[in-house]
């Protein structure tokens, strides 16, 4: 089951990442116009701002440290556009979808059903501000515990 949640967390941060850019040309308002290819190579086009540098994502896993329980953190970071901080316990609802990636493919799905793994494990999902890596973009945190029942958060 951990493998079906962190899989499911690692395909949003690769959708919503580019992963290759394929073409950059400004326009005449300052925007740059990016060309990208994403997962299963769908052809995309987003405008970023001011953005050069190269797509990341960025998987830690540490072992946990006091005050937690025996167990271990697993950092996926990205340097793509972020979840607003208003937003980051919606995504977590199945079904929802943000306004800005509606035109993307996906359901809505991948963060909730991760969620309720991890909790059902007796383990700690959530976005943070920032990740080890200080990557920009968005940050999700899993924590599991080696005996749920005895957690110290």
């Amino acid at each position: 089951l951990l493998q079906e949640a962190v899989s499911n967390i690692l395909d949003n941060a690769i959708k919503y990442t580019p992963l290759r850019i394929a073409d950059m040309c400004s326009s005449n308002d300052g925007e740059e116009s990016v060309s990208f290819v994403r997962q299963r190579n769908i052809a995309r086009t987003a405008t970023k701002r001011k953005r050069k540098e190269s797509p990341e994502i960025k998987v830690t896993l540490t072992a946990n440290e006091p005050p937690l329980s025996a167990g271990a953190t697993l950092y996926i970071e990205d340097n793509g556009p972020g979840i607003p901080k208003s937003e980051r316990d919606r995504v977590f609802e199945r079904g929802y979808r943000n306004e800005a990636v509606h035109s993307l493919p996906g359901s809505g799905l991948g963060l909730g059903i991760s969620k309720e793994i991890i909790n059902h494990m007796g383990g700690i999902i959530d976005i943070l501000e920032e990740g080890p890596s200080k990557m920009g973009g968005t940050t999700v945190r899993v924590i599991v515990f080696r005996d749920p029942e005895q957690t110290n958060i």
